[in-house]
């Protein structure tokens, strides 16, 4: 059986924050080049947690070990670990992995969160987080990238979505198509055939709330509205489902902004490769029941946000605030975009570029660098006009 890996990075909408998380590199941080896609988020306290639903054999967590880096805590599927990451240290590290498991096939939920200092460095519990990957088997050994603008896509009502990038200079969305609107209540359906699909948009301070459905599953909501170190990022990954029945799928994605700045993007979606291509006919929608919960818990990715606000709870009522806080550093470094990142699915300027699965190496224990081949990501996206929808601007960030 073949397998792949999947990742989201810290910003993904898919990863649950609990406490008072910030984006890493806002403050002036010197060392922001050395994390991966230059992107991270940190927390300070306990009550910090991140969470993420998925299915799959195989799961890591992805960060750094600073000076200011305190003791932390993984659960998975209700099991906690021990206390993880090193006593004070005099030098700092990045990309480690912070926790990996091997796993049963299946569904499962992962929590990491923050603890106390230790008690020999009191004041310093940060927990940096870059981010998280796991692997899942499947019977397709290769994807295929769907732009937008495919017969595989439809957008209703159509006068509400704006797909003019010529016009709106919008050099960041793949293939350099995309399709934008701010309208509540517009929907982009996208149906395919296979048990996986990626969806990938742009998130940011213009992004806004949105509701995703999986033929006549749940209604999930998520959120691209992320404060990041930049007004709008594309290439991220929007919603994420595997390990769905065989056969005919559909997603419908609900665009549910609270006000006319905010909006939705839709750039391409990656699905089985072997069962879907650029020139293939769009599937007969999906005309099935209700998935069942089993399905639905592992197809939806954040779907633990009840666990996560009742273990933040917990873990501030057992141990409450600290009452330092570890000094940043005020200078920010300039350099360019590190070239040796890693970042989900391979570039491709080509649309329905078939991409061969990732040649996969397991990691060492937790703590240790490791080389790690991943599929990347697209480019990263620069400056642009406005939408006529909402103002949607793309700022380069390299």
């Amino acid at each position: 059986m073949s397998f792949f890996v999947q990742n989201l990075d810290a910003t993904s909408p898919l990863i649950i924050y609990s406490g008072p998380w910030a984006v890493g590199g806002a403050d002036g941080d010197p060392e922001t080049s050395k994390y991966d896609k230059r992107t991270f988020k940190f927390c300070s306290g306990v009550g910090c947690s991140a969470s993420i639903g998925f299915t799959g054999t195989e799961v890591h967590v992805v960060g750094a070990s600073r000076l200011n880096s305190g003791p932390f805590q993984v659960t998975v599927d209700g099991n906690q670990s021990a206390a993880l990451g090193t006593t004070p240290t005099t030098s700092e590290a990045f990309k480690l992995d912070l926790f990996n498991q091997t796993l049963a096939t299946g569904t499962h939920a992962l929590t990491i969160f923050n603890l106390p200092p230790w008690p020999d460095n009191p004041g310093d519990s940060y927990l940096n987080l870059e981010y998280i990957w796991w692997k899942t088997d499947t019977d397709s050994p290769t994807d295929v990238r769907l732009q937008d603008d495919t017969p595989a896509f439809s957008y209703q009502p159509v006068t509400a979505w704006n797909s003019d990038l010529t016009n709106l200079n919008l050099p960041g969305f793949d293939a350099g198509t995309g399709h934008a609107t701010s309208q509540s209540g517009a929907t982009a359906i996208f149906a395919f055939v296979g048990d996986r699909v990626a969806l990938y948009g742009a998130i940011g301070s213009q992004g806004g709330l949105y509701t995703v459905q999986v033929d006549n599953g749940s209604v999930s909501t998520f959120n691209t509205n992320i404060d990041v170190t930049f007004e709008l990022s594309a290439g991220q990954m929007i919603f994420y489902a595997n390990s769905l029945p065989p056969g005919n799928h559909t997603v419908t994605v609900t665009a549910k902004p609270v006000s006319v700045t905010q909006g939705l993007t839709i750039d391409y979606a990656i699905v089985d490769g072997t069962q879907n291509s650029v020139t293939s006919p769009t599937p007969t929608p999906h005309s099935g029941t209700t998935l069942s919960s089993a399905v639905r818990s592992g197809i939806i990715a954040a779907a633990v946000v009840v666990g996560i606000s009742a273990l933040a709870l917990v873990v501030y009522t057992l141990y409450g605030r600290p009452r330092h806080r570890a000094k940043l550093p005020e200078e920010i470094d300039m350099l360019e975009e590190s070239t040796n990142g890693i970042h989900p699915f391979h570039d491709s300027p080509m649309r329905g570029e078939e991409t061969s699965p990732p040649r996969y190496e397991p990691s060492a224990s937790p703590g240790i660098e490791t080389p790690t081949d991943r599929i990347y990501a697209p480019p990263r996206s620069k400056r642009a006009k406005q939408l006529p929808y909402f103002p949607l601007r793309v700022v380069n960030h390299t």
